[in-house]
């Protein structure tokens, strides 16, 4: 028996949030069910996941309080007879959970991708708490500890690793090398370091550019990609300025096209203070490129006790120079990460992500409302 299910995405910008929920339902076109998609109008979501899905609503909402998105909402679970509502977002959380208290004839999950506590007050906690909530997908073990220590029942929460598709971004990585050099008048004896996240203080770029600057002051030959875009835009700027390291710091801004770049990496770096999983680490080590990480959230859970990268402490410059310093020098440690990468990337694939949620889907749609 085919399961309905309603998507809803409530944010108009596409990160990796949005990468995930598109690989979920492209993937689940393979699988018995039928998909509608809900978003804000002209949003991002709405039109990548139109091709993958029977009919997509655009309903505008704004603030957690909205009685329009909310009727919306339960017009369209009536008229289509959706089975499950599963939120993306936590906005679209909070609207859901207000329909099933005025409509309670559909199952309803929530995915939480955030490393943080949810807020330490009555509302916040009650939506991970309520009873009319009957699942939390979260990527990370780390975070369902997290829930678990706020008295969010265990048995609520299902952990699903975020996954990507190893084949998206391959590209022959002395060919990506090569263009990259000529496009960016990049000195071929430097190294080239990247990072792939939005610019969003939790993503700390701050310390990502100090830590760069720590290794030009030790003479360590760098050129360092920062590709993204977001609101600390400025002080990224501001503070590569300070530092004086413009000539060292390329910021080709958000990108599709992320094959004509990760491949090209001598180094993946990545420096948030918060994180779920971190779906780009995983992009990197597909991309067999050795990664030194702070150890943020779930990201002990990709690169383990330093067996496939390197972990350093979150918020410290000094320690991430270091970590990057010692890949540089050591050659063989390169060498083993580039041989563990792969190999480790495809225990966190885009199949495996889909079954276990359509699993998921069946044995709630299975229970009783």
């Amino acid at each position: 028996m085919g399961v309905t299910i309603l998507h809803y995405n409530a944010v108009p910008g596409w990160r990796g949030g949005e990468q995930q929920g598109l690989y979920l339902i492209k993937g689940l076109t393979e699988y018995p069910v039928t998909q509608y998609c809900m978003g804000q109008p002209g949003s991002v979501f709405l039109e990548r996941t139109a091709p993958y899905v029977t009919k997509t609503f655009p309903v505008r909402s704004r603030g957690e309080l909205n009685p329009g998105a909310v009727h919306a909402l339960i017009q369209i679970i009536r008229e289509y007879k959706i089975d499950i509502v599963h939120t993306h977002t936590t906005h679209a959380h909070s609207l859901a959970l207000q329909a099933k208290h005025l409509y309670n004839n559909f199952h309803l999950i929530a995915h939480r991708r955030v490393d943080f506590a949810v807020k330490n007050n009555p509302l916040s906690l009650y939506k991970y708490k309520s009873a009319k909530l009957d699942k939390i997908i979260a990527i990370s073990q780390f975070i369902k500890e997290l829930l678990i220590g706020q008295d969010v029942p265990e048995s609520k929460i299902e952990v699903i690793y975020s996954g990507v598709d190893p084949q998206r971004l391959q590209c022959g990585s002395s060919d990506t090398r090569a263009r990259l050099l000529a496009e960016y008048k990049i000195d071929g004896k430097q190294f080239i370091l990247g990072n792939i996240a939005a610019l969003t203080g939790h993503k700390d770029h701050i310390t990502l550019i100090n830590a760069l600057s720590i290794c030009l002051k030790k003479e360590y030959n760098c050129t360092l990609f920062i590709l993204g875009d977001g609101n600390e835009k400025k002080n990224i700027l501001g503070e590569i300025k300070a530092l004086g390291v413009e000539n060292n710091v390329i910021m080709p801004g958000f990108r599709t096209d992320l094959q004509n770049f990760i491949g090209g990496f001598d180094l993946y770096v990545h420096s948030s203070m918060d994180e779920g999983l971190g779906t780009s680490i995983i992009d990197a080590l597909a991309n067999r490129i050795p990664v030194v990480s702070t150890d943020a959230g779930g990201i002990p859970e990709l690169l383990g006790n330093n067996e496939f990268g390197l972990l350093v402490p979150k918020q410290n410059p000094q320690a991430l120079a270091e970590g990057i310093i010692r890949m540089l020098d050591n050659r063989a440690l390169r060498k083993n990460y580039e041989k563990k990468a792969s190999e480790r990337a495809r225990q966190f694939t885009v199949e495996a992500m889909v079954e276990k949620t359509f699993q998921l889907y069946r044995k709630i749609h299975a229970t009783a409302l």
